[in-house]
């Protein structure tokens, strides 16, 4: 017998012998209890048999309750029990780490800086937009940042207009036919002008366009030639 189910058995003796019982301690006593209050008032002098059943009654009532709160599962059981929210609830928390996840750029890191080795390009364009039909005018400057001589068979090298939707090249400049040299630290620099039209004669679609270089070789290894800065327009 715990000491809840003790508690109740002495003031239910002292009620049925006729004594005041006491407070309890739960709202579920108080309850049996008074109802084993209102049972012994219908009888002045209750018979032991009476009592005796009463009592029993009561605890097994109590023993009851006290079982089914032990059975009873938390909301959280309860909830997962059920196999539609079951799959809601993964489903929120794959959501949550997915997010998690991709917040942290484990599934889209961010883009490493591009870091020249052999030439610095610096490139941009006279404005950040352009009528459709009005020249686009684009400047370079490729600078040596070896320390030693670098050679270009082919200066300007080739240069490409690309188209942001499709990442198709609108328009490309081919490469010079003379050649370059660059001491170290120097800097040529030239001024190419598109009248947005391509290879074919048709004016260039309206929307986003970028700055494109192609490869350079330089001791039979492929250097890439991407300005420092992004090179950006839009044509409207």
């Amino acid at each position: 017998m715990d000491k809840r189910e003790e508690q109740f058995t002495r003031a239910l003796d002292s009620l049925l012998a006729g004594w005041p019982p006491g407070s309890l301690p739960t709202r579920d006593d108080e309850e049996s209890l008074g109802f084993a209050r209102k049972m012994a008032a219908l009888r002045p002098v209750p018979h032991p048999d009476f009592r005796y059943r009463l009592k029993t009654h009561l605890l097994q009532q109590l023993a009851d309750r006290e079982a089914e709160k032990t059975a009873r599962p938390g909301w959280f059981r309860a909830l997962i029990s059920r196999p539609a929210y079951a799959v809601a609830l993964a489903a929120l928390f794959i959501v949550l780490i997915f997010s998690g996840l991709w917040a942290a750029e484990v599934f889209n890191p961010a883009p490493t800086p591009f870091t020249p080795t052999v030439v610095r390009v610096a490139a941009e364009t006279s404005k950040d937009t352009y009528k459709r039909g009005e020249p686009v005018v684009i400047n370079v400057a490729l600078q040596n940042i070896t320390g030693e001589m670098l050679n270009f068979n082919e200066f300007p090298p080739i240069l490409s207009l690309m188209k942001e939707s499709d990442h198709m090249a609108a328009y490309t400049f081919s490469a010079g036919t003379s050649g370059k040299s660059l001491a170290p630290g120097e800097t040529a620099s030239y001024t190419l002008t598109w009248d947005q039209h391509d290879a074919r004669g048709n004016l260039a679609p309206v929307g986003r366009y970028y700055v494109e270089l192609e490869d350079l070789y330089y001791q039979g290894a492929a250097v890439k030639l991407t300005p420092v800065k992004p090179v950006e327009f839009r044509i409207v």
